[in-house]
């Protein structure tokens, strides 16, 4: 069992009242986890199954120290800004 505190990129977003596609989720968590891995020495993010944010089931979401907020709401509004350039909104 993971401490309480972690945070998610899906928990960050929802905090941001942002709705990512899931392409924009994507991109957003595999920079993030490639963050986490330089820093770490190579080693992956704790992992542990969360509730999907579109429809049912669960599905396995990295899981961050909660000083990584700032870093994670940054790359979300990067991935925003790129797509709104290009005409598509979250």
């Amino acid at each position: 069992m993971l401490p309480k505190d972690l945070i998610t990129v899906p928990g960050v977003a929802k905090s941001m009242g942002v709705k990512m596609t899931q392409a924009q989720a994507t991109k957003v968590g595999n920079t993030v986890m490639n963050a986490y891995r330089r820093k770490n020495e190579g080693a992956l993010p704790p992992k542990d199954l969360n509730g999907k944010t579109n429809g049912g089931g669960s599905h396995c979401h990295a899981h961050y120290p909660p000083d990584w907020y700032d870093l994670i709401r940054d790359v979300i509004r990067r991935v925003g800004a790129e797509n709104d350039a290009q005409g598509r909104l979250f």
